[in-house]
């Protein structure tokens, strides 16, 4: 579970599963949380919110839950690829035929693309899978495998209306390239990797702008540079900030209105993680555009953090509290003050938990690791100020 750039499969212990909610008056908690967890399931994890707009119908306008994911069915077996739409925590179990495990990672707004991977036996490496809702009445969904010939394993990280982003490892090869698929078929995809790189991932796209990393010579992970493929042409440019040893960014947001193909969005922003001079722990960044001068976010008192996920003004991820190895689920407002520790909210016991995604409400959900090990899909529901409270929000756009 730690974290989505190698598999975001789960290997959880059996246990929980109906629908909690918690509230924390005594603490005068911003949020509420509720365990997700689907009851037949022994444990889940949360990996993406649907972007909007939501043209999806919900039928239960009150409980507009979207989201996707995996989790392990309660009468064995591996992970299971997991969408959710608010009906009775009762997700679609989207597994396919013949898969031995499987995940979502993330869907289109209308909910007619879902992306992610799976293995066909336990233990192999990812195949690329899309997900399309059928044009009949039925609502079912069918995967297809995108994994491109002459590669020998894949996952699709994110999609948008005009392409669906991820990366692949070569079958002559070890080190993953950047792919970007603009058809329903394997043979649709481009090969974003960079002469002078010997490897690299897209991780998460805009409207036509796809940030993710690249890996210099050397064979080195803990080296990577941040980077932003912008428009249609993909022209890359390096993120990494001055100094430091390592970077990746992990997720983009763009604001309203209209974004032309051959330029970057204007106000976007973009989150992950960087490791800065002079130091051996890692650090969420924020980045303004295609500016490599990053905003730190690392919040006092944590030895490191990383930001997975962006909102107009908020960013959500984890971090590691000083001298723990344990993660605590994040929240931000765009600078490293405005930190909230979510962990804080969640029952007494709890030894871990991970932040994947946040919505326009404020709304951000993840996972959490209870004191018996089992792992429980989470959200932590914004609770909006009471009546003449004063907001701190700093909208980023």
């Amino acid at each position: 579970m730690r974290h989505k750039k190698i598999l975001l499969r789960i290997f959880y212990a059996a246990g929980f599963a109906a629908l909690n909610s918690w509230a924390f008056a005594a603490r005068a908690a911003p949020y509420e949380v509720l365990d997700l967890t689907p009851p037949d399931f022994s444990s889940a994890e949360i990996a993406g919110v649907i972007k909007p707009p939501f043209m999806y119908v919900n039928p239960n306008p009150a409980d507009p839950i979207r989201l996707v994911g995996s989790g392990e069915p309660a009468n064995g077996g591996t992970a299971h690829a997991l969408l959710w739409t608010g009906l009775n925590n009762q997700p679609l179990d989207l597994n396919p035929t013949g898969f031995t495990w499987s995940v979502i990672l993330a869907a289109d707004g209308n909910l007619q693309e879902l992306v992610g991977g799976g293995a066909t036996q336990d233990g192999e490496r990812p195949l690329a899978l899309l997900w399309k809702q059928s044009t009949n009445s039925s609502g079912s969904y069918k995967a297809t495998d995108l994994t491109p010939k002459g590669f020998s394993w894949a996952q699709i990280y994110d999609v948008s209306e005009s392409m669906r982003v991820g990366w692949g490892v070569p079958t002559d090869g070890n080190q993953p390239h950047a792919l970007i698929w603009n058809g329903d078929d394997a043979d649709s995809v481009k090969d974003l990797n960079l002469q002078g790189f010997i490897g690299s991932g897209a991780y998460a796209v805009g409207s036509y702008d796809v940030v993710g990393m690249a890996i210099p010579p050397g064979d080195q992970w803990d080296s990577r540079h941040a980077f932003f493929w912008m428009g249609l042409a993909h022209k890359p440019i390096d993120l990494n900030p001055s100094g430091f040893t390592m970077s990746e960014a992990d997720a983009i947001y763009e604001p309203g209105g209209k974004i032309e193909p051959d330029v970057a969005a204007a106000g976007a922003w973009e989150v992950g993680t960087g490791t800065p001079p002079s130091s051996k722990f890692s650090h969420a960044l924020l980045w303004q555009q295609q500016n490599p001068a990053a905003v730190d976010l690392n919040p006092a008192g944590f030895d490191s953090s990383k930001a997975v996920a962006i909102t107009s003004n908020e960013q959500a991820g984890w971090g590691n509290p000083a001298g723990s190895s344990n993660t605590h689920a994040l929240v931000w407002n765009s600078t490293a003050a405005s930190c909230i520790d979510l962990h804080q909210f969640l029952p007494i016991g709890y030894t871990d938990s991970v932040a994947t995604c946040i919505d326009s409400d404020g709304d951000v959900f993840g996972s959490a690791t209870d004191a018996s090990g089992r792992v429980h899909a989470i959200e932590w529901k914004y609770l909006s100020p009471t009546a003449g409270e004063a907001s701190n929000s700093v909208d980023i756009k």
